[in-house]
């Protein structure tokens, strides 16, 4: 099988089927999960291990565990982003997007709407900080002289 797990595309039904195999090839590329049968893209353990690899694979789960709260914490785990293939409800999950936050400050785009007033929140945090950096950006040659 491929480095990157690329000639699952052109396998056939049957490969795309064969657990033991496509359990190798997402555990080296997760993005794999794209071309595997329906069947096993609703299959927890394959996907476990593809969200595990790459958390983007959620992308290819099913619906039923795109709303599996320990498949989504382990997507955001490794890839923040992943919470935009979350469903809305999970979405809406605090420890989830918390998660998510932590991997990248990135997933704020997917939240839930739920959190507009974190993210005004978060947003006037970060204005403070960016301002705390411009003023010690300008006050370099004095704080350098401190260490």
């Amino acid at each position: 099988m491929s480095k990157k797990g690329f000639a699952l595309q052109w396998a056939s039904q049957r490969l795309r089927d064969n657990k033991e195999l496509v359990s190798k090839v997402v555990i080296k590329y997760g993005l794999a999960l794209n071309n595997v049968s329906k069947r096993l893209q609703d299959d927890r353990d394959i996907v476990l291990k593809s969200v595990r690899e790459n958390g983007i694979a959620l992308r290819f789960a099913s619906k039923r565990l795109q709303n599996d709260k320990y498949i989504i914490l382990k997507a955001v785990k490794e890839n923040g982003k992943a919470l935009a293939y979350a469903s809305k409800h999970l979405q809406k999950d605090k420890e989830v997007v918390l998660t998510a936050l932590k991997q990248t400050p990135l997933a704020f785009q997917y939240i839930d709407d739920i959190f507009k007033k974190i993210k005004k929140l978060f947003l006037i945090v970060l204005k403070e900080i960016i301002i705390c950096f411009v003023i010690l950006i300008k006050n370099y040659k004095w704080i350098k002289h401190l260490f």
